[in-house]
């Protein structure tokens, strides 16, 4: 609780200094899990008065977590609009609100009794068989809770999965240097979400009150879970781009492709894309074109004259290969040149020679492509 409200307010400070659509759904979030852990702590507290209000909150959050965590994935990685996904969001809102409301609705028909047999019998012992009547029914109502908390945890994490990966794979078709974009560290993210889930499916599987008798579970799941948070708040804060910075570079003017108007009558696309591919080797060979740092595909296409959709068509036909492998091929092959010519050169050296823009990306890079520079 107390470090999702760090990361609550932390990002209160942020959005005050610089408003961001994206990170207001991870202040939401954040301000969800705080009232979620709240309530368990309330539930292990053993206070029962006013307990029929937190549990219909508990319901509505515990519900609300992981959607709100997949819309911000969403907002860092799509520019479609939310009212394009209002399924999703009538869904992934709209249900744990309705069961709340059905949760709140059900303490106030249940008499005082039931309520009372409800909680000690359900809630702190997991047990069913003397529970009767609208007790009876709110039991079901919490157990239908559980299998929908496991669908949204499983899709959170598929559709997030898929939705990194896409966001991923157009940085690297527009993108040389891809490793202050790409979301390595939201996909170390979505890892932490994934084990957070599973985590989390075990004990709502179990229950509860099944920690009441094993403390020292709840002790080494609270750790868990509080380190995972912070890494989860403290990555959403450091984050500093997202498909809206990837837009604006897109913008970037490109000249049309009226010159290759003539050529298209005449050739065929093949031919076309491999006497574009010959023409930016040869720049890429001549004038070492892949050491400008930031590289993009606007930038590129510019130089040799054509659009970037052209050109990543020819990479594509003719290379088989993203943009960014394009570009760090040639820059690996370019240090493995250079460290056979000075063989005491230092990596850190090496990477700023070749184009890298830190010796972790020439490492990363070397590891991937480096084969492939000794083969040519």
């Amino acid at each position: 609780m107390f470090v999702c409200g760090i990361v609550f307010v932390e990002l209160l400070f942020s959005q005050l200094r610089h408003r961001d659509g994206a990170r207001s759904w991870l202040m939401a979030w954040a301000a969800t899990a705080t009232l979620l852990y709240a309530m368990h702590l309330n539930y292990f507290s053993g206070q029962l008065r006013f307990y029929e209000c937190f549990d219909t909150i508990y319901v509505v959050c515990n519900l609300l977590v992981y959607p709100l965590y997949l819309i911000y994935i969403y907002k860092l990685t799509d520019l479609r609009p939310l009212s394009s996904r209002r399924w999703e969001l009538a869904c992934f809102i709209g249900v744990p609100v309705l069961m709340g409301g059905l949760v709140g609705t059900m303490y106030l028909l249940m008499s005082q009794g039931e309520r009372e047999v409800f909680q000690h019998e359900f809630l702190y012992h997991g047990r069913t068989s003397s529970i009767h009547g609208l007790a009876l029914i709110m039991t079901r109502i919490h157990q239908l809770c559980r299998v929908l908390f496991a669908v949204f945890l499983i899709v959170s994490c598929i559709f997030g999965i898929r939705q990194i990966n896409r966001f991923n794979h157009s940085l690297e078709q527009f993108y040389a240097d891809t490793e202050q974009r790409h979301m390595g560290r939201q996909r170390a993210v979505l890892w932490a979400l994934m084990v957070c889930s599973i985590v989390s499916f075990v004990v709502n599987l179990f229950g509860r009150q099944h920690f009441e008798s094993h403390s020292w579970t709840l002790y080494v799941l609270s750790v868990l879970f509080s380190v995972m948070l912070l890494y989860i708040g403290w990555l959403g804060l450091t984050n500093t781009f997202s498909i809206i910075d990837m837009h604006r570079d897109l913008k970037e003017p490109t000249p049309s492709a009226e010159e290759h108007e003539e050529t298209k009558e005449t050739e065929k696309p093949d031919d076309r894309y491999c006497k574009l591919m010959a023409l930016v080797q040869q720049t890429m060979d001549e004038d070492h074109y892949f050491l400008q740092n930031d590289l993009n595909l606007n930038t590129l296409a510019l130089h040799v004259g054509t659009n970037r959709t052209y050109l990543l068509q020819a990479i594509r036909q003719c290379e088989g290969v993203s943009f960014s492998e394009y570009i760090n091929r040639q820059r690996i092959a370019y240090a493995e040149r250079l460290k056979a010519k000075y063989p005491e050169m230092h990596a850190e050296e090496l990477a700023q020679r070749s184009g890298f823009s830190s010796v972790s990306a020439y490492y990363m890079n070397r590891r991937r492509y480096a084969h492939h520079s000794e083969k040519k």
